[in-house]
């Protein structure tokens, strides 16, 4: 099933994809090398590396993190998502995590995915390239100090 986030998908398909995963997730035992920890430098870095077949210790958190994320984002068009957000809040049984910085970029993934249409591949590497200019943007300015 992860595979089906790989090529494009509406954002019902989408949203009704993350939340299976998540609760996927919750279902399986925990281990004790379970952990809700960063396995890569970010929660998206370690989604796209779940999709493409690695084996991630915070599998489950992950799948928290993006549903999370997918919830804000359609918070901002509520009527047209107003069923989607139902069902994440149910699945996420709380309200949205609170984002940390790094999770814009998870955001603006997802944004990528609903509204451009995007695949998993193509949105990660717009992704990828705002988040290697900014660090490049804030090293440029550490650097004038």
């Amino acid at each position: 099933m992860i595979r089906d986030l790989q090529p494009f998908q509406k954002s019902k398909q989408l949203a009704l994809t993350l939340a299976v995963l998540l609760c996927h997730a919750r279902l399986l035992s925990y281990t004790s090398n379970d952990t809700a920890q960063l396995i890569k430098d970010c929660y998206l870095i370690d989604l796209d590396a779940l999709l493409n077949g690695h084996s991630l210790s915070n599998r489950r958190v992950i799948f928290e993190r993006m549903n999370s994320a997918l919830l804000h984002i359609l918070h901002i068009f509520e009527d047209e998502y107003r069923n989607m957000i139902q069902l994440l809040v149910i699945v996420l049984d709380k309200e949205a995590l609170m984002l940390k910085s790094f999770d814009e970029f998870t955001k603006q993934y997802l944004v990528g995915r609903i509204e451009n249409q995007l695949t998993h591949n193509s949105a990660f590497k717009k992704v990828w390239f705002l988040c290697l200019t900014k660090t490049m943007s804030e090293l440029s300015m550490n650097d004038e100090k």
